[in-house]
């Protein structure tokens, strides 16, 4: 093999691993964006349709009693998930794993006067998730913080 081979062989391979690597970002991104939306209807209505779509058994359960405990104290917990950037992803044919940057935006509110009981906050994260295959789609197993910072108001 000549060097000029090698290297449009080695130039190939980077290209197509970049290629595999920003469509395992993508995945990563449609999968944590849908289990959000299913944890902010789930402060929001109480309802867990959505979250047992996009979360396995014991991610939902650990959601669902976080939800309970605030519902429970006639709260609300309304949550915006302003910015997603996954920073890392990658997928074998049965789990994956996701690393994203995550800014969100929280305030406690009173279950029935939608007064807030709290000021509104906003908060950066960067979270680590673990994700397996169910049937022909992908869900949340697990989500671990791995830092986490209060933001000031902009």
């Amino acid at each position: 093999m000549t060097a000029r081979r090698a290297w449009v062989l080695a130039c190939v391979a980077a290209l197509a691993m970049g290629c595999q690597a920003r469509k395992d970002r993508q995945l990563a991104e449609e999968i944590v964006r849908r289990y959000n939306r299913a944890v902010i209807e789930a402060h929001l209505t109480g309802g867990t349709g959505e979250l047992e779509k996009a979360a396995g058994e014991r991610e939902a359960e650990r959601v669902q009693i976080f939800v309970g405990t605030i519902r429970g104290r006639n709260e609300l917990l309304l949550e915006s998930l302003e910015q997603l950037e996954v920073k890392d992803a990658a997928f074998d044919a049965k789990a994956g794993r996701a690393v994203a940057e995550e800014r969100w935006t929280y305030e406690r509110v009173d279950a029935k006067t939608r007064q807030p009981l709290s000021p509104r906050s906003h908060r950066r994260y960067v979270m680590r998730y673990q994700l397996s295959r169910r049937g022909d789609g992908w869900v949340v197993d697990k989500v671990d913080f791995v830092s986490r910072s209060e933001e000031v108001a902009r």
